[in-house]
């Protein structure tokens, strides 16, 4: 069986996951997990190297970081792969196909194949959580390919407690943490930010992901997948939840060496 290492290079942090085999069945074999850096050695690599692996696959959003990891990279192990918006098994339904980050196709193809999907045809609501939110519409048909269809993007729930910091004078930089499952108004300025944040967050995962639906032509609604669980969440959502959502993508792309 071939060993696939994925890497998801984005604006803020670098995840990666290692699977020998099965991407879809059973969980990687390791997961990595840095900050994305520009210059300087990428601690990831170190990590890395000490797996063996027959191909790498590299989805990125951040250029200045890509090639900090390429310099970086050991010539011993095997030559990754970029992947662009061409490397995935999808019709894109969009202006400026090349312009979508990989990152969003690759959450976009993994949903289509995933067993956490019922295998019928129908629209899928592809939900990730990071610097910024994206909520995407795929559409799987019975006999053809997948259309991507675009969706939404807005500041994921660090960049806007890092955007209230910034915009006021008052309030204090804050890690995202909420503070309490209940979603309960704040009782103190941290607590009140904490849990407005998640507030919007749970809002646009609940209706930004309906809205997507119903634009869809088929008028079915599949799933709504997302690469990371919150506990906020109540039991009405229709999100199913994949943590390696993005990385299966990027493991799975059928993209050859240039």
């Amino acid at each position: 069986m071939t060993r696939v290492l994925a890497i998801d290079l984005g604006n803020t942090t670098t995840k990666a996951a290692l699977w020998d085999g099965d991407l879809w069945n059973v969980p990687p074999l390791a997961t990595f997990r840095f900050p994305s850096v520009d210059e300087g050695h990428p601690a990831i690599v170190d990590d890395v190297a000490r797996h063996s692996f027959d191909e790498v696959k590299i989805a990125s959003v951040r250029d200045p970081a890509l090639q900090a990891l390429l310099r970086a990279w050991p010539a011993a192990s095997p030559a990754p792969v970029i992947l662009s918006h061409d490397s995935f098994a999808l019709d894109l339904d969009v202006e400026l196909p090349e312009r979508v980050g990989v990152d969003r196709l690759a959450a976009a193809a993994a949903a289509v194949r995933s067993p956490l999907v019922p295998s019928i045809a129908g629209s899928i609501a592809v939900v990730d959580v990071g610097t910024a939110i994206t909520i995407d519409r795929v559409d799987r048909g019975r006999n053809s390919r997948p259309v991507f269809r675009g969706g939404y993007i807005l500041p994921g729930p660090q960049t806007s407690l890092n955007g209230l910091r910034a915009a006021t004078h008052a309030l204090p930089a804050l890690n995202f943490a909420p503070t309490s499952a209940s979603l309960r108004p704040g009782r103190s300025t941290v607590e009140a930010m904490q849990n407005g944040v998640a507030a919007l967050l749970k809002a646009a995962l609940t209706d930004l992901a309906e809205a997507v639906i119903e634009d869809a032509d088929t008028g079915r609604v599949v799933a709504a997948v997302a690469a990371e669980a919150f506990p906020w969440l109540d039991a009405r959502s229709s999100l199913v939840f994949d943590p390696a959502l993005v990385l299966r993508g990027i493991a799975a792309a059928e993209a050859k060496a240039s």
